[in-house]
């Protein structure tokens, strides 16, 4: 049985697909627990940064584009018997299933986004840990019950 946490991000229905995501991962593993949600700002790359002011400064005199929407986001952690690809390959299925495209990635929609931050004692997306929200989340975490052995310093792997 192999312990993993899971990054869940929407910002297109986003109610509503961290909903579904969640029924799905119920489904998929075992001893799931989620962390409450909450709203953040898009975190933009700086070479998205640039693509989006190349792209506004191409627009001149028309309407400028929509600024992204707001991410809603929860972290969740469970127990699998999965094994790592098989796991990664499982939760791209869901992203599939729930909608996400790479045309809508890449004008800004993410319908669900589901990342591994650990799987094991192995640590991925190391930047997601950095974020402020993903702090406060785990921070909740430490405070449930059971949960403080999870916030041990694994290994990075990103």
């Amino acid at each position: 049985m192999h312990r993993v946490m899971l990054s869940i991000a929407s910002n297109c229905n986003p109610v509503c697909n961290l909903q579904e995501a969640r029924s799905g991962l119920l489904q998929m593993l075992s001893d799931v627990r989620f962390t409450s949600a909450i709203w953040t700002e898009p975190y933009r790359s700086a070479s998205q940064q640039a693509v989006d002011n190349s792209s506004a400064s191409q627009q001149r005199g028309s309407e400028a584009a929509a600024p992204p929407a707001l991410y809603l986001n929860q972290i969740a952690t469970a127990n699998t018997d999965l094994g790592f690809e098989e796991l990664c390959a499982a939760l791209k299925q869901m992203e599939i299933s729930l909608g996400r495209t790479s045309e809508m990635k890449r004008k800004g929609q993410v319908c669900i986004d589901l990342d591994i931050l650990l799987y094991d004692d192995d640590r991925y997306h190391e930047k997601d840990w950095q974020r402020p929200y993903v702090a406060d989340l785990l921070k909740e975490l430490s405070q449930s019950a059971g949960m403080n052995d999870w916030l041990t310093t694994p290994r990075n792997n990103t």
